[in-house]
């Protein structure tokens, strides 16, 4: 009796050459971006603003996506922005590049002022 060929596909993530080279270049791109980080904060206390906490918070019930938040304070006072983003990854390298590019949105952490 001849063996019956499997209706699966034996394509799955990584398995190939292309997915696999996607994936190194995903990888080589988010160590890029975490790696210029602490330059990149070193631009902002030029500027005397301090970013002193980078957090991600998971998805919850009333939140699909994973949020970034960071807190700055400086001559203003404190400052909070926001990041949100896909994956875990995606928000960590969406704020490093936000950071880089400064296009943040800051606003007055009001929680943080009330010291």
């Amino acid at each position: 009796m001849a063996k019956r060929k499997s209706d699966r596909s034996t394509d799955v993530p990584g398995n190939s050459v292309a997915s696999a080279q996607a994936y190194q270049r995903q990888l080589v791109k988010a160590s890029e971006a975490l790696m210029s980080l602490e330059d990149t904060l070193s631009w902002y206390e030029d500027e005397e603003k301090w970013v002193y906490s980078i957090r991600v918070s998971m998805p919850s019930e009333d939140r699909d996506e994973y949020l970034g938040v960071i807190k700055a304070s400086g001559v203003e006072g404190d400052q909070i922005a926001f990041h949100q983003g896909g994956t875990y990854l995606e928000t960590l390298v969406g704020v490093a590049q936000r950071l880089k590019n400064r296009t943040l949105k800051w606003r007055d952490d009001e929680y943080g002022n009330k010291k």
